[in-house]
C-alpha cells in the first residue's frame, strides 16, 4: 500500500464524495494508458450538408452523425442518439486524449449531445470549431473550470 501525503488524501476523498469512487478509478486508468501530448481528436458532429475542409482537422477525426436520421418521434431520436453516444465513448475509451476539438455542424442536438459525451466520459473540455460564413472557421477554446472558479 501507497502511503499518500495529507493533501493528496484529502483531494482524494473530496473528490471520491462529490463524484464517487468510480469516477476517480476511471480517470486513473486513462491516465495510466499513458497518452502522448500530441493526441488529438477532432469530431465532426455531422458531415452531411458541409464538406469540411481536411486543414482544420488535427490528429485522428470521427464523424458523430452522418445522413439523416429519423426524427419523427422522441423514441426515434433517442434511439440514434444512444447508438451514436455508445460510438462516441468506444473511441474516446481507445486512448488517453490530449486534446479533443468539436467542429460544430447539423443539428445542434448532435453538437450538444458530442460536446457532453466528450466531458463525461474524459473531463477534456472541447476546443469548439465554429463556421461563421464570411468569417470562416473560428475556434473557441473556453475553460469553464477557469471561468467558474472563484478568484
Amino acid at each position: 500500500m501507497i502511503l499518500m501525503d495529507e493533501e493528496t488524501n484529502k483531494l482524494v476523498r473530496e473528490f471520491s464524495s462529490k463524484f464517487g469512487e468510480a469516477e476517480l478509478a476511471e480517470m486513473l486508468k486513462q491516465k495510466l494508458r499513458g497518452a502522448r501530448k500530441d493526441e488529438c481528436l477532432t469530431i465532426i458532429t455531422d458531415d452531411t450538408l458541409h464538406q469540411i475542409p481536411p486543414e482544420i482537422i488535427e490528429g485522428k477525426c470521427f464523424v458523430f452523425s452522418t445522413g439523416n436520421f429519423d426524427s419523427g418521434s422522441s423514441e426515434a431520436v433517442s434511439s440514434y442518439l444512444k447508438e451514436r453516444i455508445r460510438a462516441l465513448a468506444e473511441i474516446l475509451n481507445s486512448r488517453q486524449w490530449s486534446r479533443v476539438r468539436l467542429i460544430y455542424s447539423g443539428h445542434a442536438v448532435l453538437a450538444a449531445t458530442a460536446k457532453f459525451v466528450v466531458y463525461r466520459v474524459t473531463h477534456i473540455e472541447t476546443d469548439d470549431v465554429l463556421y461563421f460564413g464570411g468569417t470562416g472557421y473560428v475556434q473557441v477554446s473556453l475553460r469553464m473550470r477557469d471561468i467558474l472558479s472563484p478568484r
